[in-house]
């Protein structure tokens, strides 16, 4: 089975195939003739998600201008856990070319299933996605292949579902659903998101002939949809998933999330030169054949789905990187391909980690002129006093190429200003190391780079919220020192603070308001403190 790997690549199938497959069509127009004898051992499906349960089946069919038939058996272990039976009369030569005639054959059987669920999903789930835990299912169908009607249930149990990519975990899901007519009526689907919970009930239709037709409404209730290294968010609200004939299914409603946290980690990224004007010469002899055209095959209802969710958080958007708390208030339209965006996020509150300094945030803003939502537009405008200079940094322009421009009071040259920034002290007075740095620095910036913070990277692999360089102070006794917080819940901030020297301190920031906060410190010194920093913009 892995040698189909080649053509249908990341399928990650396994097992072994034995038997024999026919296919005879004289032309496009004539109807085609088919016969299967195959017995695979050990089939497995693995993604990134999952590695199925091995299971055994024997296929035998046969397809004929005058009917057709199928058989198969699934069994795990030895013990038959599914079972499938079908059979058709296409109809005859008058009814139009062969694909109408089968789509409009008259159709019988049926298929029984009592085992894992990570199997059936194994057939023709997406790879970064796993469905597990017990399954049944039992329908009987007839009338015709492109209108179906079914008769029977579904019933799932204790499932999970995972999803790699933004690390959803749906657990202890329940599905209770019946087939009816032409369609899959899903009665209850429950299931628990982190500590909230996800419910969905509404059809789904299996007639081509209508488009395939759904409608499932979806009600989340503080559900956890996302948890991965960069992204973690709850959501509460009502979602309508719906399709009609002729059109991509729609995606719609509106969501508050609770509470979202994002991480940032941005370094200065090797430029490469674009060049103009170069041409290229096709490529000589014969086309090659590739199986990318193969790997397309098999696409899905959900391919591309439609979008119109209104997203709205009044607060508790966190940034990690920007170690900020943000709101928002944004449309999400287009499509699952391309999305588009409108509305801003503006800051609430936070700090702009620059080159191991924390500058305080004074305005933020991201809006999306455009509507693409991986490049909008940011403004943020941050400040620090350093030694007797009050120094901003102005970040502008799209997420992709931002600008960074200084300032200060009183008004310095912008070499003396970054100086100041990664050394705490005049340009006159650095050594040649140090000037090397700051050579290389204002290089990078000119040069669209970004890149002034070293420590991107141990933050990174660290997975804390802050890490900032403070510099020596005498009245404490404390040398050039690390500083490393982590924010406990939105409103409780821990740092520790440690030299070479011995120093170590211990800040813990507690918000009562936006404005109004209670600051503790201990240790350092041998001294602890407590005070009250209330901030107000005029």
């Amino acid at each position: 089975m892995a040698i189909l790997n080649a053509v249908y690549p990341d399928m990650g199938l396994g097992g072994r195939a034995t038997g024999s497959l026919d296919f005879a069509q004289a032309s496009s127009e004539s109807f085609p003739r088919a016969d299967a004898r195959l017995t695979i051992t050990g089939f497995t499906r693995t993604t990134a998600a999952s590695v199925s349960q091995p299971v055994d089946v024997n296929f035998a069919g046969k397809l004929l201008s005058d009917g057709g038939e199928a058989r198969a058996v699934m069994r795990k272990r030895g013990s038959v856990i599914g079972r499938m039976q079908a059979s058709l009369r296409p109809l005859g030569p008058g009814a139009g070319d062969w694909l109408t005639r089968l789509r409009a054959a008259p159709l019988g059987g049926g298929i029984r299933y009592n085992g894992p669920a990570d199997t059936l999903y194994s057939f023709a789930g997406p790879a970064d996605q796993g469905v597990s835990g017990p399954i049944a299912v039992a329908a009987d169908f007839s009338c015709s292949v492109a209108d179906p009607c079914l008769a029977g249930v579904v019933r799932g149990k204790d499932m999970v579902y995972e999803n790699q990519t933004y690390g959803t975990r749906l657990t202890n899901m329940v599905v209770n659903g019946r087939f009816t007519g032409n369609r899959l009526e899903i009665d209850q689907l429950t299931a628990t998101a982190g500590e909230g919970k996800v419910e969905a009930k509404g059809y789904i239709s299996l007639a081509q002939a209508d488009g395939y037709p759904m409608n499932i409404a979806m009600t989340l209730d503080n559900a956890r949809l996302a948890r991965s290294e960069n992204i973690a968010a709850r959501a509460t609200g009502n979602l309508l998933l719906e399709k009609v004939a002729g059109q991509a299914a729609l995606l719609s409603g509106s969501l508050r999330l609770p509470e979202t946290r994002y991480r940032i980690v941005r370094e200065g990224a090797a430029q490469v030169p674009v060049l103009t004007g170069i041409r290229r010469k096709p490529a000589a002899g014969r086309p090659r054949i590739s199986g990318d055209g193969l790997a397309a095959v098999g696409g899905s209802l959900f391919d591309l789905i439609r979008l119109d969710i209104a997203l709205k958080a009044s607060d508790e958007i966190y940034v990690s990187g920007l170690e900020s708390e943000w709101m928002a208030d944004i449309i999400l339209r287009g499509t699952t391909l391309a999305p588009r965006v409108t509305g801003e996020i503006e800051l609430v509150r936070g700090t702009l980690g620059f080159a191991g300094r924390s500058f305080e945030l004074q305005e933020g803003r991201v809006t999306f002129p455009t509507g693409d939502a991986y490049d909008p537009a940011i403004r943020l405008l941050a400040s620090d006093t350093i030694e007797t200079v009050t120094v901003s940094v102005a970040v502008s322009g799209r997420a992709s190429n931002p600008q960074i421009a200084f300032s200060s009071v009183p008004g310095l040259p912008q070499d003396e200003i970054v100086s100041r920034i990664l050394f705490g002290d005049s340009i006159t007075s650095l050594s040649p190391l140090q000037a090397v740095q700051l050579a290389s620095s204002l290089n990078t910036l000119s040069s669209g780079g970004g890149g002034l913070s070293p420590l991107g990277a141990l933050q990174s692999a660290t997975g804390i919220d802050r890490l900032r360089v403070l510099g020596p102070d005498d009245t404490v006794g404390r040398g050039t020192a690390l500083a490393a917080g982590q924010y406990i819940t939105k409103d409780i901030y821990l740092e520790v603070i440690t030299d070479a020297r011995g120093y170590t301190a211990t800040q813990l920031e507690i918000s009562l308001t936006r404005a109004l906060s209670l600051l503790s410190q201990a240790g350092g010194s041998g001294q602890s403190n407590l005070s009250i920093r209330y901030r107000k913009d005029y």
